[in-house]
């Protein structure tokens, strides 16, 4: 009788040092996730602004794109409207001689 409950307690003592064991990881665990969590969140909010980013930039192109092209286009018309008076006036001139 003696003999099982030493057994006894020395299964006790062991089931109670596992159980102390898993403890010690299930909290490891807890704590991993709740880091885990945390950066996530981070990650989140670091790409909600990344994305803002590229739409304000993408916003700005566009514009700057919008520029050039209206500037393009008026130094364009400048050319035209030269060539246009230059050859009418060379026109007039051989009319004359």
């Amino acid at each position: 009788m003696e003999e099982e409950l030493k057994t006894v307690f020395t299964s006790a003592k062991s089931l109670e040092a596992q159980a102390d064991k898993y403890s010690q990881k299930e909290d490891r665990y807890e704590e991993e996730i709740k880091s885990l969590r945390n950066r996530l969140k981070e990650a989140e909010t670091r790409a909600e602004f990344a994305e803002r980013s590229v739409a304000k930039l993408e916003k700005t192109i566009d514009g700057l794109e919008g520029e050039a092209h209206d500037q393009y286009s008026s130094q364009m018309t400048s050319v035209i409207c030269y060539i246009h008076s230059t050859t009418c006036v060379r026109a007039a001139d051989s009319l004359q001689t």
